[in-house]
């Protein structure tokens, strides 16, 4: 919350003329004093804001002192700061009341309510909105309903479970005569973060239909890099309405307990005026990009209702299976701890402190630090006592961040293990999951193990095989890449074919089967330059110099001209237009980093703390340069596979049993029955293939069958099994 009293520079600089200088009685101390006193200690940008904010609203007497007898300490002023606040809430609400004007209506009554619902049943496109006792989908409730006939400019809401001795129509009767209108597929709706009011009308029964637009969705494809896609931060940013969050009004209470039915008006029914006015700012925006606009219409908005079903749904875990498991590890933790200690001595191995010394004393270096990555790993292969090391802290945090902790996640009213999935959770647009639940995306195989399909079903995780890259051969058309997956062969043993001008077979695989050292090398190179990795890490990656790893990155890809040009010309894009483009012009990653100017840095001043500020700004220009080609491919992909599960998701509303289950960056999960035939498995390659296609270069897909999550197997073995 900005309080209004904040000082700007101009009066800061003229404190001690504005001050009050009247001594308070038995202080001895003025205002002034006080304020130049506590200025003059040390203070972070905050307490200094409290400071200006304190003495100034005890000045103008908003507040008053809490004894007049001590001097102002920081601790008082933190408490004073504390009921300004509450002061400026009160301010804010009183001010929002005042200016209440006929067009927000409060339904109180069943006449009133059913005249609503005919205003409303007559628009083509509502606005819509739950108040509710807080944010969690699972255990909170529905206090009130927000609806707005644009057309009209009405904006309503129907209060039904606040705690309050107003009047409220019953929750049950308001749910029965608003179900036919949320449900009626001829009237478009527009929610902000629409997901949320879908998942609290569920819980009541009522199936949300036809959503055109999401306010909050929409914002991430105009400009992914918002601080915050909070919609009051929203509407005051770009339509200068200025509107506070409810955070600022209401701290940290439920709707409900907003007990006047006034207040709760004017807070509630702006939602809908300002959502309004917000959609209709991002459509005349995004008409200007029709590409842009047709593919949110088409998949970010569809995508919303089957992101709720995946969260719906929620994941079974195989609680026995988590014990056992849990047991075995304790012991296995148990028998390694007594391993390492043998080695290291009788230390604490989580203490990062006692750890280093004892590895700095087994190794004869100086570590500087116990990091697992940058530290431990590149002395695993020397010495064997850390490699044992990086398995035990492996260990504990597959025990206690999944193997412990996931039983523990299990909503006790479903049974099952819900998470929140985020259709834009990057801000090239792939899906992320987490939120205010458990990230199971990022889980390990081992964990995975927990989670198994429900009795007569099991998960076909279908992948998009090598997707980025045949994204990167159709956006370049390089004919090593293009010819490489025309002749069905692996795209790392075709480049290095290429490279190194020996045969295919000789760079593929190894007698034994694994991969040869021109394969993994190309890996590594190809995964940098597409990730946007600077050249140090991919030189740490190689173990060769960061000279070496420039000189062999740019040699491989002077080697495939066109991907060059192609790389080149997306950095190009970058710096040019602040921005790339991702595939067919469906939706931007800006970079305004790309844009900025480089610094000069004297030659052997590199790292000089004096030119910090500049070493930090060339850095983000050339991450932003980096990231350019990485945007476009992780995009595009992310395009490709949102489409892919929309065409999956009518599939298996077209088969009984059948639901996609969840995303795992390039993978999309199914689950449909234990008895599903080879037709069925070549229905789900068909759609794999052929919902959404790179120009010039055919989709490829392998299918694995799941009984267990992590523990898949191949179609053949599962159909052979079956037979057998």
């Amino acid at each position: 919350m900005t309080i209004k009293i904040e000082l700007n520079s101009e009066d800061n600089s003229r404190l001690k003329d504005v001050i009050n200088k009247r001594k308070d009685a038995g202080m001895g101390e003025t205002l002034e004093d006080a304020y130049t006193r506590l200025m003059a200690m040390k203070n972070s940008g905050p307490d200094e804001q409290r400071i200006k904010d304190v003495i100034l609203a005890l000045q103008n007497g908003i507040i008053g002192r809490e004894t007049m007898t001590k001097k102002l300490t920081k601790a008082e002023v933190k408490r004073l700061h504390l009921r300004l606040k509450e002061v400026e809430r009160e301010r804010l609400l009183q001010e929002m009341v005042d200016s209440l004007t006929d067009n927000y209506e409060l339904i109180q009554t069943e006449e009133a309510l059913a005249n609503a619902v005919e205003t409303l049943t007559a628009e083509p496109i509502i606005v819509f909105d739950v108040e509710s006792t807080g944010t969690d989908v699972w255990s909170d409730y529905i206090v009130g309903h927000v609806l707005s006939a644009p057309s009209v400019d009405k904006h309503y809401y129907i209060p039904t479970k606040h705690d309050t001795t107003e009047v409220q129509l019953d929750h049950d009767y308001v749910n029965s005569v608003l179900t036919p209108l949320y449900e009626d597929e001829n009237i478009g709706k527009i929610a902000h973060n629409a997901r949320f009011d879908i998942h609290m009308l569920d819980r009541e029964g009522i199936t949300l239909t036809n959503l055109v637009w999401d306010t909050q969705e929409a914002q991430k494809l105009l400009n992914e890099n918002e601080d915050s896609f909070a919609l009051k931060r929203l509407v005051t940013k770009y339509l200068g309405i200025e509107s506070h969050t409810y955070g600022d009004l209401f701290g940290n209470i439920g709707f409900h307990e907003v007990s006047d039915l006034t207040t709760a008006l004017a807070y509630a029914a702006k939602d809908g005026y300002v959502t309004w006015e917000l959609y209709k700012f991002q459509r005349k925006h995004m008409r200007k990009m029709p590409e842009m606009l047709r593919y949110f219409e088409t998949v970010e908005v569809p995508i919303i209702d089957l992101t709720f079903r995946m969260e719906k749904r929620g994941f079974d875990i195989d609680l026995e299976f988590a014990e056992e498991y849990g047991k075995r590890l304790d012991k296995q933790l148990e028998e390694r701890y007594k391993a390492i200690t043998a080695v290291l001595g009788d230390i604490n191995l989580n203490s990062p402190v006692q750890l280093k010394d004892a590895l700095e004393a087994h190794t004869g270096r100086t570590l500087a630090s116990t990091d697992a990555k940058k530290v431990l790993k590149p002395l695993a292969k020397e010495f064997p006592v850390v490699a044992e090391l990086l398995e035990y802290k492996a260990d504990m945090k597959l025990n206690s961040t999944y193997i412990k902790a996931i039983p523990q996640l299990i909503d006790a009213k479903t049974g099952k293990l819900h998470t929140q999935f985020n259709p834009n959770g990057a801000k090239t647009g792939r899906y992320s999951s987490g939120g205010s639940g458990i990230n199971i995306q990022n889980q390990p195989g081992e964990a995975r193990k927990m989670y198994v399909p429900p009795k007569g079903k099991v998960w076909v995780g279908a992948d998009f095989k090598a997707q980025e890259i045949r994204c990167v051969a159709s956006l370049s058309q390089e004919p090593v890449l293009v010819d490489g997956f025309a002749n069905n062969r692996d795209p790392y043993a075709t480049m290095a074919s290429n490279f190194y001008d020996r045969p295919y077979e000789d760079v593929y695989k190894n007698d034994d089967g694994s991969d040869t050292k021109e394969r993994k090398q190309f890996k590594v190179v190809w995964l940098a330059t597409i990730y946007g990795m600077g050249p140090q890490a991919l030189a740490d990656m190689l173990s060769v110099s960061k000279q070496e790893a420039v000189d062999l990155q740019e040699e491989i890809f002077d080697s495939m001209p066109k991907l060059k040009a192609w790389l080149d010309g997306a950095k190009d894009d970058a710096v040019k237009n602040g921005f790339v483009w991702m595939h067919r012009k469906q939706r931007k990653r800006r970079l305004p980093e790309a844009r900025w100017s480089k610094e000069k840095i004297p030659y052997g001043k590199y790292y000089d703390p004096k030119y910090e500020e500049q070493r930090k700004k060339n850095g983000a220009i050339s991450r932003a340069l980096r990231q350019g080609p990485n945007a476009v491919v992780q995009g595009s992909s992310g395009i490709q596979t949102k489409v892919t599960m929309l065409e999956a998701d009518k599939l298996c509303r077209s088969k009984d049993g059948w639901h996609v289950v969840i995303t795992v960056h390039d993978e999309i999960v199914w689950e449909v029955p234990e008895d599903f035939s080879e037709k069925d498995a070549q229905d789900i390659i068909d759609v794999m293939v052929n919902a959404y296609q790179f120009e010039g270069v055919d989709n490829g897909t392998d299918l694995e069958v799941y009984r267990r999550w992590g523990e898949g197997i191949s179609l053949g073995e599962w159909f052979s099994q079956d037979s057998g």
